[in-house]
């Protein structure tokens, strides 16, 4: 149902909806047992005890004012359905909640809609009316999870299997790699190119020199019939040809949304149309950083890592060394060891000490799964002090509508309920922000003195600056401002669209400081598209 925008009593009323159904969608999706005996499994809670985190109503209470006052906004501004625009903004919940609200919108939302708003929709539901047969009160009170309601707790299965490791989730053979694209398979690494057989996969040793079949995924196979000798050896035998694993968090592990979406604004150029000034593509690291590498980028970042938390992932790694080739690992953990919800002191964060030893058994697992000629390149923690400078007197787009709520509002509202995602550098008092730089300047320095004083059979160690430094010093050099760089709604991570300048930077330091780490470009790459073209797009 579309009510006219020129009303102001249809404009209320859409208001009106919007809100209740965004309030009752919220409530029903954010029913969970929550254990706060329960430690953290990472230090990204900051204080060690659970219990002194999560605290004024928390992240359910700000997740529910947040939707709730984005889709008041997109009622004001856009003429259109009401469930159509609260599904929409269903994508600014957390992954565990996105898509059950989206189901719950389109399975009750018509229906509640119909009936007078969640108010009338609790009471309807309470008496047994027959009007909503799926949508029973007295069910969603019996609940500790929206999981167990009916039609959805398959989904929920789905998704837990899914976040839960950093494994493809459609696997057939069990090799670590995908035919698909989603659910962790080959947009996160190489694609497999025969998912019922564990011994063909991307970054391996060719099989019989692959005469007969593609056993390493890289789309060359068979003999070249003038010479009498096989594409594998004449095009790739003698070259460095290695694999890409990142190990990693904040940069290729973060999240875009557009801010228009975030005051009711939606325009389907998003956030891009602010960097025509640069002339760069929102194109990701396969396409920049490892051009002649599309086979076997392998991307094992996600939201919220630390060094210690990275060491239970370590199993997803697709490398055996004996039949494997050599690979390229990058470790950056960036910020979130010194980034927490809370702290009542650098005490709270991972120290040093702390750091080093989760470092070094990381290292040590490598060990055993790198082959002999691989590299690690551990990167520097970013420096995030600029962020608060940048920000904080401008409004945040959920404000921009109205002019009513800045970034320092933001901070300080999650601060208050304990559940921002840096509380060190999203912070008024400059004293915090200041121990949070130095203690990333702490770690940062533990990754130097490992890089320069460890060493490993299998791999060599070198230590790469944060390139986010680099960009920002060209950045404000060529007379940008800072806050173009950061993405606009959560104002943490960069922007998508600055993904190619932080290539550029790591590529670069690689190619100066270390270019025994890249090798030489294979010579006959020219020949190899020339025969193959894409090569299947492996």
């Amino acid at each position: 149902m579309v009510i006219p925008s020129d009303d102001p009593i249809a404009l209320h009323d859409r208001v009106e909806k919007v809100r209740n159904l965004s309030k009752l969608i919220f409530k029903i999706v954010s029913r969970r047992k929550v254990n706060k005996d329960k430690p953290p499994n990472d230090l990204t809670a900051g204080s060690h005890d659970p219990k002194e985190i999560d605290v004024n109503g928390g992240r359910a209470c700000a997740a529910c004012t947040v939707l709730v006052g984005l889709v008041e906004q997109v009622a004001e501004v856009n003429n259109r359905t009401v469930t159509n625009m609260v599904s929409e903004l269903c994508v600014y919940l957390p992954s565990e909640y996105s898509i059950l609200c989206d189901i719950l919108v389109h399975l009750w939302g018509p229906a509640i809609i119909e009936k007078g708003g969640m108010e009338n929709a609790v009471r309807i539901s309470r008496s047994g009316s027959t009007v909503l047969p799926f949508f029973h009160w007295s069910l969603v009170e019996r609940l500790s999870s929206a999981c167990e309601l009916p039609g959805v707790s398959m989904v929920c299965r789905t998704i837990n299997s899914i976040l839960s490791k950093m494994k493809p989730f459609i696997d057939l053979d069990g090799d670590h790699y995908s035919i698909i694209e989603t659910f962790r398979g080959d947009a996160w690494r190489g694609r497999d190119c025969d998912d019922v057989n564990d011994m063909i996969y991307p970054g391996r040793m060719p099989m019989n020199s692959d005469i007969l079949t593609d056993s390493n995924c890289n789309g060359i196979y068979g003999m070249d019939e003038t010479s009498g000798s096989p594409y594998e050896d004449e095009l790739c035998k003698g070259t460095k040809s290695q694999g890409a694993y990142l190990h990693w968090r904040f940069y290729w592990g973060s999240f875009p949304c557009a801010p228009g979406m975030a005051h009711g604004q939606r325009t389907h150029h998003g956030y891009s149309e602010e960097f025509q000034l640069c002339g760069w593509q929102r194109t990701g690291l396969a396409s920049n950083f490892i051009p002649n590498w599309l086979s076997k980028p392998f991307n094992i970042c996600f939201n919220g890592a630390t060094s210690g938390s990275m060491l239970s992932y370590l199993n997803s790694i697709a490398r055996k060394p004996q039949i494997d080739k050599p690979a390229i690992v990058m470790y950056g953990m960036m910020g979130n060891d010194v980034c927490s919800r809370w702290m009542k002191s650098l005490d709270d964060l991972t120290t040093p000490e702390q750091f080093r030893s989760n470092v070094i058994s990381t290292l040590d697992n490598l060990s055993g799964i790198l082959p002999k000629g691989s590299h690690v390149l551990l990167v520097g923690l970013v420096n995030g002090s600029f962020i608060y400078n940048a920000m904080s007197e401008r409004l945040h787009p959920i404000g921009q509508l109205h002019g009513d709520v800045h970034y320092k509002d933001m901070y300080e509202w999650f601060n208050c309920m304990r559940i921002g995602p840096c509380y060190g550098w999203m912070n008024k008092n400059e004293t915090i922000r200041e121990a949070t730089t130095q203690r990333a300047v702490e770690l940062t320095n533990v990754l130097k003195d490992i890089a320069a004083n460890e060493k490993y059979d299998s791999f060599s160690i070198h230590f790469l600056s944060n390139p986010l430094a680099t960009v920002i010093r060209q950045w404000e050099k060529d007379g940008y401002p800072l806050w173009k760089l950061i993405e606009p709604v959560d104002s943490l991570h960069p922007v998508q669209a600055i993904l190619p300048l932080i290539t550029a930077a790591i590529w670069d330091e690689i190619e100066t400081n270390f270019p025994e780490v890249l090798g030489e470009v294979n010579p006959n790459n020219e020949a190899i598209q020339k025969l193959f073209g894409d090569q299947g797009g492996h």
